[in-house]
């Protein structure tokens, strides 16, 4: 499988534009979703861990899926520099990831579930993931033309929030709301990415 990180997760915990963009997703997340210290969170996607390695005191544990060898790599030497002995990585796509019986009270995914081709799939495993009342978080793109990858080809060019939760209903999802998140700049082109934050209860 061709690792698409591969030349930048040695580099993606230092990148300005990720950065910001990683923290009006936690900011938002600390803002609107409740944790405790007896939560088990499940993050979809994280990458080099930016996310897990900020919420890891605040709740019991977080499981990593993350599909991009790079990433994890670089994920677990961070883990180890940062000393945090309540994450766990897994390298896997998250519809074949060996998760045991395990349950989540939060799922989340920041800029991943547009890397996700069968978003079905992973809705319908999400809904058996969670506990009664558990969250689904999801921070990633408005439908766009395509030019946010610019020549790299992605399963979801962004998405319409309404569909999602759509989606997300019909597997026993309520009490849905999706709010503004901070928009996505790309220098490189001139233009502004619209971004949301979207919550959903199993």
């Amino acid at each position: 499988m061709n690792d698409r990180f591969a030349e930048r997760a040695a580099e993606w915990n230092f990148n300005p534009r990720i950065i910001k963009m990683f923290r009006a997703f936690v900011d938002q997340f600390r803002k609107e979703i409740p944790l405790t210290t007896d939560m088990n969170l499940l993050d979809v996607g994280g990458g080099t861990g930016l996310i897990a390695f900020d919420l890891a005191d605040s709740v019991k544990s977080i499981t990593i899926v993350d599909s991009s060898p790079a990433m994890v790599k670089t994920a677990r030497e961070h883990l180890v520099e940062e000393n945090i002995s309540n994450v766990t990585i897994i390298e896997s796509d998250i519809l074949h990831a060996d998760l045991g019986d395990q349950k989540f009270d939060r799922i989340y995914g920041h800029m991943s579930f547009h890397h996700i081709e069968n978003i079905d799939g992973a809705f319908d495993r999400f809904a058996k993931l969670l506990v009664p009342g558990g969250m689904l978080i999801i921070g990633d793109l408005m439908s766009e033309d395509g030019s946010f990858h610019g020549e790299e080809t992605v399963p979801h060019n962004g998405f319409d929030p309404v569909k999602l939760s759509a989606k997300l209903m019909i597997r026993g999802f309520s009490k849905m709301q999706t709010l503004p998140l901070e928009s996505m700049d790309r220098p490189e082109t001139g233009s502004s990415f619209e971004r949301f934050f979207l919550v959903a209860v199993k």
